[in-house]
């Protein structure tokens, strides 16, 4: 009966892992990020209700009142949402010290187009500084090698659990204490119930139609394809981070242990 967190940062194809893992156990979608954006940038959960707008100990108690009930719970959550609320997750330190922690990362020259792309439809034109506020990679490393100092931190590499679904999620879920099936390879569409606030907002089209772990297609036109120069710029920051939280080894899943 344990709480398995999946950090990630945006655009990494975490919204089709969580569903592909929800039919293993309780998931959990985001529950800290209402609270952290009503703080950061109140935009973007406007109009949103008190039951997304939490603080920080009322999402605690209730992802331990879903293990309570239900005993295992998947969380998948956004890192930054979490470690950028230090001060608050230090008063729960135990808590998190009892859970397992996976990282989920994906190359910077698929996830920050995808991004930028994404920010610019959902909120209009917004400044450079607002992109690099949401990339998330330094805050992905910057949280794993906080929790490898008490326990294995597993780093899941976005890119291999396309290419190798069953390889990948047979290692999670020996990581997780699950048993693998071969049915955790697809899944009906649709969304999962608490994933309105994003999915309303258009975050989560392609993993609302997904039915496997499959690289999408690209319908993007030439230009639209092209890589600009502030996501070209932005890649490159985030490179070296991501670099780091995959120990160099870009196409392979990996167990790190408890050192840095």
């Amino acid at each position: 009966m344990t709480v398995t967190f999946i950090w990630t940062h945006p655009r990494s194809r975490s919204t089709a892992l969580e569903k592909c893992l929800s039919s293993l156990a309780p998931t959990m979608h985001e529950p800290f990020s209402g609270g952290y954006y009503l703080g950061a940038h109140p935009e973007a959960v406007e109009g949103a209700g008190a039951d997304v707008l939490k603080p920080f100990h009322r999402v605690v108690e209730d992802i331990k009142g879903k293990q309570g009930e239900s005993g295992d719970v998947v969380v998948k959550e956004l890192a930054y949402c979490v470690w950028r609320q230090r001060s608050a997750m230090e008063q729960h330190r135990d808590f998190f010290n009892t859970c397992r922690h996976v990282a989920l990362v994906r190359r910077p020259e698929e996830s920050i187009p995808s991004l930028v792309k994404q920010m610019l439809r959902a909120y209009g034109d917004i400044p450079l500084g607002r992109m690099r506020d949401a990339m998330g990679y330094e805050d992905l490393l910057a949280l794993s090698n906080h929790f490898r100092e008490v326990s294995p931190v597993m780093v899941v590499d976005s890119d291999e659990l396309v290419s190798e679904p069953a390889t990948v999620l047979g290692r999670l879920c020996n990581f997780m204490g699950f048993p693998f099936d071969n049915a955790l390879l697809t899944w009906k569409k649709g969304p999962l119930p608490d994933w309105v606030l994003w999915d309303s907002r258009g975050w989560h089209e392609a993993a609302r139609e997904s039915e496997g772990f499959v690289r999408a297609t690209n319908h993007a036109t030439p230009q639209e394809a092209q890589i600009t120069p502030t996501e070209s710029q932005l890649i490159q920051e985030c490179v070296p981070f991501y670099l780091a939280i995959t120990g160099g080894n870009t196409h392979r899943s990996q167990l790190a242990q408890c050192t840095t």
